[in-house]
């Protein structure tokens, strides 16, 4: 070998050496220089809660769900011939939970229960229901009710379901609430 060659080696070394320090140098720059930046505060979320109005002494709080009302964009297709042939209409209670004592009757199914100011059964106030949480609906003359992939799913008597039709009294958990179905003859 060469002086030549050699000193061309040596040269190419101290090259190569020399980049990768200078490579390792500023990334490390950056790095310090991202590491002292103030952490930017995300921007203050404003929460709106709204409570219902307090009902006069001795009424009870009813909310009657009326065919036609609250179609918003993501409603499922009513089932309004159905519906209308029936002479009893379900009426949920929720007996336990933030909305213990309130009463939906449902004149329209499919009804869904939820957090969403989409959902017939509105039950905003229990942060362990899901946005749309689960929805009753009529198959085969016969109600039923059907977990939507909530995060906290959905039991009847006691037991996780999916999917399950009603006789009417079982107690229905979505999150914290226990809802009670019952039937109320239907007013002309």
């Amino acid at each position: 070998m060469s002086e030549r060659q050699l000193f061309l080696i040596i040269l190419l070394c101290t090259c190569s050496a020399l980049a990768v320090w200078l490579l390792a140098m500023v990334a490390l720059y950056f790095f310090q220089r991202r590491q002292k930046q103030p952490p930017q505060a995300a921007p203050p979320r404003r929460i709106t809660r709204l409570k219902p109005r307090p009902a006069a002494a001795g009424t009870p709080k009813t909310i009657a769900i009326f065919e036609g009302k609250r179609p918003g964009p993501h409603s499922p297709p009513t089932i309004l011939a159905a519906t209308a042939a029936r002479k009893t209409v379900p009426v949920i209670t929720v007996e336990e939970g933030p909305h213990a004592g309130q009463t939906f009757v449902l004149h329209q199914l499919p009804a869904r229960i939820g957090r969403s100011s989409n959902c017939i059964i509105r039950l905003d106030g229990d942060a362990l229901v899901s946005r749309q949480h689960a929805e009753f609906y009529w198959q085969d003359d016969r109600l039923c009710v059907r977990d939507l992939n909530s995060r906290h799913g959905t039991e009847v008597g006691g037991t996780a379901v999916t999917d399950v039709s009603l006789t009417g009294g079982e107690p229905v958990r979505v999150g914290d609430s226990v809802l009670v179905v019952t039937w109320r003859a239907k007013e002309a």
